[in-house]
């Protein structure tokens, strides 16, 4: 995922399960997914953050067989939950932090992809995806009694899915 905003590329493992599927047609079935995302960190001058993230997703899949192959299509929502902790900045460690607190933020999903048969039970498969967060997020700073954005994600934030299914 590529939150920008002054956050490095977030990863890490996840899992997903879907229901449905027929190997001979076209499919649509539900799926649902949680992924934790390695801690993240941006530091400045002042004041500095780790974030990490649980993404928690739902909704549903088309699937479509072409012979050894299969395309995905999905759409989808979910939460992100977001452990924020403040941390000194990069030249004076003296600021006042807030504590380290959970937010959350309503996301919505799509994405499409492809996977391979590898023999009868498992497929391996890429997909694109893009995330958008309907409200905007931002940590902020204030110095001297003025307060301005530290880092602000993007609200559209794109993908990649490397995935290795069990049928």
């Amino acid at each position: 995922m590529v939150p920008g905003g002054g956050l490095p590329i977030l990863h890490g493992p996840g899992l997903s399960v879907g229901l449905g599927g027929d190997d001979q047609r076209a499919t649509v079935g539900p799926w649902i997914s949680g992924q934790l995302q390695w801690p993240a960190r941006y530091a400045s001058p002042e004041v500095g953050v780790q974030v990490q993230t649980i993404a928690a997703r739902g909704g549903l899949e088309f699937r479509l067989p072409i012979g050894a192959y299969q395309l995905a299509a999905s759409l989808g929502g979910g939460l992100d939950l977001v452990r924020v902790s403040p941390q000194p900045g990069t030249l004076d460690s003296n600021a006042t932090l807030t504590p380290t607190r959970w937010s959350q933020a309503l996301v919505f999903g799509a994405a499409v992809g492809i996977r391979k048969a590898v023999g009868t039970r498992f497929l391996v498969g890429i997909a694109a995806l893009a995330d958008l967060v309907p409200t905007a997020v931002h940590y902020d700073v204030n110095v001297g009694g003025q307060t301005r954005p530290v880092i602000s994600p993007r609200r559209l934030r794109p993908g990649v899915v490397v995935e290795f299914c069990v049928r």
